[in-house]
Formats: C-alpha cells, structure tokens, sequence
C-alpha cells in the first residue's frame, strides 16, 4: 500500500512536465498550442476527478452489498448488470451531481448519502474553476482572432487610402496573413512596459542573451560567445534580424556573398546550381527542403565569393546575418579573437581546398563536421575548454614498444637489399608514420612525413656506406661521385657512432617533421614555439607521450637528444650552407659546445647534413635528389670549415668556408668588396662560374652608396658589432635572378632600400646582437614583380612589425592590390626620387672616372684595403 501512494507523486511530476511543457511553447511561438493544452489539462483533470468518483461509488454500493444492506445497485437493479454498465451508471450519477437536473438514482444509507455531500461539497467548487480556465482560454482565443482581423483591416483600410496597386495589396495582405498564422507573430511577442524602466545596460545584455542562444549552433561563435572572453555583446550585436515571408529569395545565384546566414525560424529551400559552368562530379541537383536551424555562406567571410545557389524562404522566416566588414570591426580590437578566427580560417579553408572541386556548387552548405573540426584546431578551445585538441586523442598513458632501426645501421643487415624493404622498414618501425593512426597523417602533415622518411634512410645510407642507393635517380652530369661521397662521409665520423647514438638519432629525424606543424605547436608555450627546433626541444623534453617513437627511447639512445637538440635550436647549418647567417651563429655554435663533448657536435653535423638529404623526399624516396656533385662539394668545404671550430675563433671559421667557395668559383678575395660577393654567391646559391661573372658584373653596376651599404649588412659580425640577419634571403635572391623585369641587380638595390627602412624606424635598437629579419612576403613577391617601381609601391604599404624575436615584413591588402593592379599608388614625389637617384648615379661614376692624386679611402670596417692577407689565408674581418 504504501508503494501504491507513492504513485501519487506522478502526477505532482505530470503537473511539473506539463508548466515546461507550456513554457516551451510560449517561448517557440505556439500560442494558440499553449491555450489547446491548457483546455485539454482541465478537461483531463476534469474526467481524472469523476472517473476516482465513480469507481468509489460503485465500490460503496458493493460493500454495501456484502454486508446485506440496503444499497443502491440493488435498488435500481444493476446488479445482474456487468461492470462496465455498473461503472458507466456509477459515472453518469457523480456528474449529475454537478447539475440541478433530477436524476432517477438517490442515496439509500448513510454512508451513501455522506458520499454524495462529499462529491456536492468539494467537487462542485473544483469543476466550477476548470470551467472557468476553459471559458478564460477561449475568450483570449477569440481576443486574439478579434485582434488579427481587426489589423488586417487596419492595413486593407490603409491600402485603400493610399490607393496600391492591386497586385501589391494582395502580396501584402498574404504575407500579413502568413506572418500572423505564424509561431513567430508579433502580436503574441509584445515588448513588456517593464522594459522602458530598465538601465540600457540590463537591455543589451537581454538582447545579448536571446540572441547568443540562436548563434550557439555554430561551433565557431559559440565559442567566442564564451563570457570568460567579454566578447558576447560585441559579437551580437554585429548580426542583424531579417525577416521573410514564403517565395522570398535570401540569396540567389550570380551574385556576390556579402556574408553568413544563420536560419532561426521557419521553413527553407536550397537549390544547388543548375549552370553548366559548374562541372562538378556527383553533383546533387535537386533542392532541399528543411525546418531546422542551420547557417549558409560561411566561406564569404574569408573569401571573396560569387554565390553558386539559391535559398528561399518557404515559410514565414528569420534569419540572422552578419557581413564580413561587420565581423571585421567585431573583431578588429580583439587580438585573442582574431587569431582564434585566422587559425579557424586556415583550418576550415585547408578542408574546403581538398573538396572544393566537389563542392563548388554547393558551397553554401558545407558538412558541419568541418566547423568542429576547425574549432578544435584554435588554440582559444583548448584554453577555454582543455582536451578539446584532436592532438590529445595521440597521447599515450603506457610505455610504448621500443623501435629498433638495427635493419637500417648494420652494415651486414642484408634482409634489407631493396629500397622498397628499407621504406617498409622504417614506416612499420616509426608510429608517427602509420596511415589511420599515425600523428603526420591526422594533422596533414604529409609531405613532412615523406621528408622525415627519406632523412632517416639516409643516415642509414651515410652508416652503411651505400653510395649507389643514395645516388640511384640522380642524373649523371651532376651525379655525386665517389671521391665526394668519402670526403663527406669522413668528415661526419658515422663509423665512430654506436648503435644506440644512431638509433636515437633516427628518433630525433622522425620527430622533426611535425614540429613544423601549427597544430602540433598550439601545445607547445608561445615563448618555446617560434621556430621549429624550439618546440622540438621542448617536445624532446616534455611531450614524450604524443610521440610513441621518442617515449620508447631508454639509456644512450635518448642521453644525447637533448644537448643536440640544443645545438641545433642555436645553429641552423642550412643557413650556414648558404651565407644567410653571420659569424655571430658560429659564437653561439662555440658557446653550446663548451659543455659539450665532440659526439654531440658529430651528432648535430650528422643530423643537420641528413635533414638537408631528406629535403626531396616529396618527389621521391628512393636516392637524395639533393646531394648531387655541387651541393656535395659544398657540404664538404662547410664540414671542413666547422672541424676547426676549437681550434679557430668564430670569424675565422665563418669567412674561412667563405673564402672556400669563392676559390671554387675562381672569385678573388682580396678586397670587403671581394669578401661581400663570395658571400652573395652563397646566398644566390651560385655553383657555376657563369653566373659568379654575372654577379661581378651585376656589383660593378651598383652606386657607390649602395655598395656601401651592402659593405654594412654582409660585413658586420653580428656579434660585436650589431647587424641584421635576413631570413630568406636566398630566396628573395633566387627569385629576384629569375625574374628578368627585376634581375639580381634590382634585387640588390632593393635590399638597400629595407635596409634603409629599417634604419629609419630604428629597427636596430632591438635586443640582441643580431636582429633577424623575416622577408618571407617579399620573396615569394620577387618573382612575379613587374617592375621596381611596383615592388616599391607595394613596400610603401607594408608593415613593420617588431616583436620579440626580430622584425617582421607584413603586406597589408593594399600591397597586394598594387601588385595586381586594382589600386593605382602614383604621387609626383616618388617619381622625383628616382630622378634624382639616377642622376646620383651618373654623377658618382663620373667622379670615379677621375684620376685620384691620395688613393681611395678605406672601408670603415677593415683598417685598410692592405690589410688584406694573402691568397689562401683566411680573410679576418
């Protein structure tokens, strides 16, 4: 029994589901639902109360009857009747109860007219305020039917006086009925007066409020809807409301998309493109239908887009919508923010990149799995929300199986005669590698992977002494011979390593691919993740479980990682090849191995010479594309330079591999002049003697001041005396040279022109003795440049950006609109300059056409031209 009362609370429960219930409908728009519901809950109750009445009725006349009293089922003889007829008798007398109708039936004993009293005294009052629920909700009912037709004839009126055509009269009035009939009627949806006593603060965060919720369905702003960023409000009220009615196009095809669009009510129709300029495969043609909110266009907001679909409205609909100007100056004082948006950009437009031949015709609609995708991969998610990263889902809690690359280093391994066994080998032994589960493939790190693969098969090549499988696809003329091969591989002691100290290396060349990657960087500090080797040190040290391959490392594999990775985050050897460092990265080189022994330089030098190898594996595993002949001999003369580096101070080291390759190239180093064109014959990666005479040609072509300057930026030290290093240098010199409007001689004389920029903002003045300069933008410009006095307009709008680690050249959206041609930058001065610059020019080789009576001057930087030692010496600047 007492389990039978529990069961009352039921409907307490049903009574609480049902207030929700009500809510939910007031809130959606569903009035007329919300008073249908009301009307039914008190009918239900209503037959609730009778039915409990009834089966108490006919349990008193039966216990009556057990007891051989007078009762009044044998009365009126129902008792031959059967249940259901006693039940339904029994029903019909408690509602006549309510009425003052006679009934035939009456009381026969006490307890039976007791009963009757009862359901007269406490019912009666009961039925009474349900019927008046019922009479109250149809009158509001029929308030609201009054008050819809009594607005459509205020409009029909309206109409009328204005004197519409019409056709438009009835579009109107059809749309007001739409809108009417609809969950969304403003009639039912009346601002309180409350409203105009609140402080304009409490509003706008209600306003905030109601509208985050409809943002939320998307990842992205849900996200930055966040209330620990403060940036809710700002992000609102960027949207605007629209409203539409059925047939109503939102967007249509051919025209420009201004921005996203985010469905909040009604029903809508996508039609994907019709046109065949649209060739895409197993394209769906046919519109779909839906009611649930989504968002369209999203892609506008990073890409200039013509749209490629339609969408209508079908219903009486509302959507919210936000250009990509208006997201702009939402985000635009927000740093956090913005780079939260250009890493979900980048993510979402590398989805977009590898299905937009699919997709074109619908890109509108994309998968949804895209923007989760693109959130996870933004650092603000993972400090909002920690684990969010897909990178966590690599991290191991076990120690994992040991990698043993033995097959690959034993010089008697010969199971592993073929190239394709030796890539098996290393793809089955290295767990960053694997397709499904693999950390390079998961962050689409591809090509990094071939690039690791290859290095790594190349320190087994440069152990095992394999020259024909490291020479096998390159072309004859320029094959790496023999004699090359043995120079290199005596100048990096490969025999004098053990086993354990290679295997550790191959570790170290699996895991450096993905330090390149920005997703695996976000886990890193911002302060350890500027350049790949720093968040390769600080994953060498600290993120030992996302990497199977290195966590397995025990005893000597893993002792030497760490000083050797600390070697290579303070010497780049690559830049060292080609001249784009000084001689200031040499000193950090000497001071890093002052702890050291001679097997972590070996180890560094080992590492750096197969990472320069590997290079090529994009194109192909099997061989190094890279070590033919020429780079051979230059690896060698930078090995050569490099041993002596305890025995020789930095200065001497550096220009000492300097020197080495002008002799090669038959360039005399005699003078600074001399010494800064063998360093630009390394930066211009000039292996042949051809184009060192063009280089000489291309120096004799430069003003005295421009020479001069030049003198300033590949002489100083970087050390004692400060200077900037230019990165990508090489490739800003590269592409200049290929590109013929430009040619080497315009690259040169456009360098002078950033350096002098850089003075003048007092770039300089930055910490450190040498401030890195990054010309990444530039370079890829260089080769498409028409002309000089583009390229300058161009720089004319670029940016200076100094931060912690040197300068950075941005181009803003005006350098590129120069370059392509939409924006025309002509001011009279410029063109001025350049007069003046040329006739500069004609005046200083005319000067230097006279005869001298005291000699020429000598360079500020070198105590005099005699000071220069003999051929063979290394020159000490």
């Amino acid at each position: 029994k007492a389990l039978t009362l529990l069961r009352l609370f039921r409907f307490a429960k049903f009574k609480h589901a049902m207030v929700e219930l009500e809510s939910i409908l007031e809130s959606r728009g569903l009035i007329r639902a919300k008073h249908i519901s009301t009307i039914l809950q008190c009918v239900i109750f209503i037959l609730i109360v009778n039915h409990v009445l009834a089966c108490v009725t006919v349990y008193v006349g039966r216990r009556e009857q057990q007891s051989h009293r007078t009762n009044w089922m044998d009365e009126n003889q129902v008792t031959d009747n059967s249940w259901l007829f006693q039940y339904m008798i029994s029903f019909n007398w408690v509602i006549a109860e309510y009425t003052p109708a006679p009934y035939p039936f009456a009381a026969t004993n006490e307890l039976e007219q007791a009963l009757v009293l009862a359901i007269i005294l406490t019912c009666l009052p009961m039925l009474g305020a349900q019927i008046g629920i019922i009479s109250g909700t149809l009158n509001k009912m029929n308030e609201k039917t009054k008050e819809r037709e009594s607005v459509k004839r205020d409009l029909q009126r309206w109409l009328r006086k204005t004197k519409a055509p019409k056709a438009l009269t009835q579009r109107v009035v059809a749309a007001l009925d739409e809108v009417l009939r609809s969950g969304e009627n403003p009639l039912d949806f009346r601002e309180p007066l409350a409203l105009d006593f609140l402080p304009t603060t409490l509003i706008q965060e209600l306003h905030m409020v109601n509208t985050s919720d409809k943002l939320s369905i998307h990842p992205l702003f849900s996200m930055l809807m966040d209330e620990r960023l403060e940036f809710g409000g700002r992000l609102a009220s960027s949207f605007q409301s629209k409203v539409y009615i059925h047939g109503e196009v939102i967007f249509s095809e051919g025209r420009r998309a201004e921005g996203v669009y985010i469905t909040t009510h009604g029903g809508f129709s996508f039609q994907p493109s019709k046109s065949e300029n649209f060739h895409v495969k197993n394209r769906n043609s046919k519109s779909v239908h839906w009611n649930n909110e989504s968002w369209f266009a999203e892609l506008s907001l990073y890409l200039s887009r013509i749209h490629a679909s339609t969408l209508t409205a079908m219903t009486y609909a509302k959507s919210l919508t936000m250009t990509y100007q208006s997201f702009i100056e939402a985000v635009h004082d927000w740093p956090a923010i913005v780079v939260a948006v250009h890493e979900y950009a980048q993510s979402f437009l590398k989805l977009y990149e590898k299905k937009s031949y699919v997709l074109e015709s619908t890109w509108e609609l994309p998968p949804t799995e895209w923007t989760y995708d693109s959130v996870a991969a933004t650092q603000l998610a993972e400090l909002l929300i920690p684990g969010t990263s897909r990178l966590h889902s690599f991290k191991v809690n076990h120690v994992p199986k040991s990698v043993d690359y033995r097959k690959l280093l034993q010089e008697d391994a010969d199971s592993l005669n073929s190239l394709d066994d030796q890539i098996d080998e290393v793809l089955d032994q290295t767990a960053e590698f694997k397709e499904d589960s693999g950390i390079y493939d998961a962050l689409g790190c591809q090509e990094e992977a071939k690039r690791a693969t290859l290095s790594m098969l190349c320190l087994g090549w440069f152990v095992r002494d394999n020259y024909q499988h490291m020479t096998i696809n390159q072309d004859r003329p320029s094959r790496l011979s023999k004699s090359t091969w043995k120079s290199i591989r005596d100048l990096l002691f490969c025999d004098e390593m053990t086993l354990d100290e290679l295997n550790g290396l191959m570790v170290l060349l699996a895991c450096r691919g993905i330090c390149k990657s920005p997703d695996f960087a976000k886990i890193v500090p911002p302060r350890d993740r500027t350049r790949p080797e720093q968040v390769l040190s600080y994953a060498v040290e600290n993120l030992q479980a996302y990497l199977p391959s290195l966590a397995s490392l025990t005893g000597e594999s893993y002792q030497y990682l760490g000083p050797v990775v600390d070697i290579l985050k303070e010497f780049n050897f690559p830049q060292f090849l080609q001249g784009e460092n000084n001689p200031h990265s040499v000193f950090l080189l000497q001071d890093g191995l002052t702890n050291q022994g001679e097997k972590v330089l070996k180890m560094c030098l080992l590492s750096q010479v197969c990472i320069l190898c590997g290079v090529t594996g994009t194109v192909t595993l099997k061989g190094s594309l890279f070590l033919n002949e020429a780079n051979g001999r230059c690896l060698v003369r930078a090995l050569h330079a490099l041993q002596q580096i305890h025995e020789l101070d930095p200065h001497a080291v550096y220009w000492k591999y300097i020197q080495s390759r002008a002799e090669a190239l038959n360039l005399p180093v005699m003078t600074p002049s001399h010494m800064v064109q063998a360093r630009l014959a390394c930066l211009t990666r000039c292996v042949e003697q051809q184009l060192a005479m063009e280089l000489q040609d291309d120096w004799l072509h430069l003003t005295q001041k421009e020479r001069d300057v030049l003198l300033d930026v590949f002489l100083l030290d970087g050390h004692e005396q400060k200077t900037f290093v230019f990165v990508y240098l090489p490739l800003f010199l590269a592409n200049s040279r290929a590109n013929h409007d430009v040619n080497l001689l315009g690259g040169l004389k456009f360098l002078v022109e950033i350096y002098d920029r850089l003075l003048q903002h007092r770039c300089l003045s930055l910490t450190g003795p040498s401030v890195m300069v990054d010309l990444s933008s530039m370079a890829l410009v260089m080769k498409d440049v028409e002309d000089i006095p583009t390229l300058r307009k161009c720089f004319d709008f670029a940016k200076l950006v100094k931060h912690e680690n040197g300068v950075t050249i941005l181009l803003t959206t005006n350098s590129y609109q120069v370059l392509s041609g939409q924006l025309v930058h002509h001011t009279r001065s410029v063109d001025m300059l350049e007069q003046l610059t040329v006739q500069q020019s004609k005046l200083e080789s005319a000067i230097r056409s006279l005869p001298l009576r005291h000699g020429r001057p000598s360079i500020s930087h070198f105590s005099s031209e005699s000071e220069i030692q003999e051929p063979g010496e290394p020159l000490r600047v």
